[in-house]
């Protein structure tokens, strides 16, 4: 995180004003001292998450999740909040939507999941109810 952090004011002595400014430019903050600083201005705690960024080239199945997290990063940089969050939503489905289940397309599995009693479901089946909720 980089920031340009200016400061004006007067100082004042009896009668006499005197204006003063001066100015710290790219001030590097770390990820720990933000989280702690965001912290200590009363947003709660935040935890940073790191994942790799597949290649669409040589994992096509994660090619559009790729594109829309791409989009979501532009839109929130440029504070466009709820284009963000569509766009983290479609990244999602698109994950869904390409999920590599043998023998059942991620759909077909959530309709059977849905259309069985729990514990008649397989191990698959269970795990996916279980990581879906």
């Amino acid at each position: 995180m980089m920031f340009y952090v200016g400061v004006t004011g007067v100082v004042a002595r009896g009668e006499l004003k005197t204006p003063v400014s001066f100015a710290v430019s790219d001030w590097t903050m770390g990820q720990s001292d933000w989280l702690a600083l965001i912290e200590q201005l009363g947003y709660g705690k935040r935890m940073l998450v790191e994942l790799p960024i597949p290649d669409p080239a040589t994992q096509p199945t994660f090619a559009k999740a790729v594109a829309y997290l791409t989009k979501a990063r532009s839109d929130f940089a440029a504070g466009r909040y709820k284009e963000t969050g569509l766009e983290c939503r479609y990244a999602l489905e698109a994950l869904k939507d390409d999920a590599e289940v043998p023998g059942d397309t991620y759909a077909e599995l959530q309709t059977r999941i849905k259309n069985v009693a729990r514990d008649k479901l397989d191990k698959r089946s269970r795990f996916h109810l279980a990581s879906n909720r």
